[in-house]
């Protein structure tokens, strides 16, 4: 799970797509330090509308960034968040709330990193919050990072499954109820902020592309966090809560 991503010139499009799609707002004044950008941050329906799905409401990335000539430009912050959790299978992968502002526009802008469906298609998609219209990012389906992440994931709940023995119901009519649950990795590699900055260095058209390259939004070098059903019963009642069918034979 060390490796960094070999298919690195996949960065390009993938930033091109996260900037022309992000969602923009702007604001009458400027923002001089990060305490004063969560402040705004905070009062904006991009963070409102996922605050309860956030992971923690201390940022899993926060600092500030700069034009190519060094100088400040804006702030970044991003969470990780719960995204699709209820459309996910047995492993539930986070997401990233990603928000920048720029000094230069004076505007806030924020997409949604999607993971939620890397176990199920190998695919990450973007999602413009602007219109809330879901883009594709880049497949992970050669990507041994995710690989091997999905290789930990299902040796985790075969294990489980053995302890618990929740691959076998008395009657089909049963259902699965989690009573307890348990998260797992979420890392980023640090080896990609330093890989980020020397493709944007030639890549960088614009001055929010820039903005975007030193901010270090490392797409492709997220590793998700997941969350595993470690413990619970059979129930015939399945319409409580985080009841999941059987598997089916």
């Amino acid at each position: 799970m060390k490796k960094v991503f070999t298919r690195s010139m996949m960065i390009f499009p993938i930033l091109f797509l996260l900037i022309s799609i992000t969602g923009t707002t702007s604001f009458a004044s400027k923002i001089d330090n990060t305490d004063e950008f969560i402040e705004l941050v905070k009062k904006t329906d991009y963070f409102l509308d996922y605050k309860e799905l956030l992971v923690s409401e201390t940022p899993y990335i926060l600092k500030e960034v700069t034009k190519e000539d060094s100088l400040p430009n804006g702030f970044l912050v991003q969470y990780e968040i719960k995204y699709n959790y209820e459309l996910q299978g047995e492993a539930k992968l986070t997401s990233i709330l990603s928000i920048v502002y720029t000094k230069d526009t004076e505007e806030l802008s924020a997409a949604i990193i999607d993971y939620s469906k890397v176990l199920t298609e190998k695919n990450v998609y973007i999602i413009d919050l602007k219109t809330n219209q879901e883009h594709f990012g880049f497949s992970v389906r050669d990507n041994e990072n995710y690989n091997g992440l999905e290789k930990e994931i299902n040796k985790k709940l075969d294990a489980i499954k053995i302890s618990n023995n929740t691959n076998q119901a008395s009657t089909p009519l049963y259902c699965w109820y989690c009573t307890q649950t348990q998260s797992y990795g979420g890392n980023i590699q640090d080896e990609c902020n330093g890989l980020v900055g020397t493709l944007c260095r030639y890549g960088a058209k614009t001055i929010y592309t820039k903005l975007v390259c030193n901010a270090s939004i490392v797409i492709l070098c997220y590793v998700p966090q997941y969350t595993l059903c470690v413990d619970g019963y059979w129930s015939s009642n399945c319409y409580l809560e985080n009841a999941v069918p059987p598997p089916a034979s």
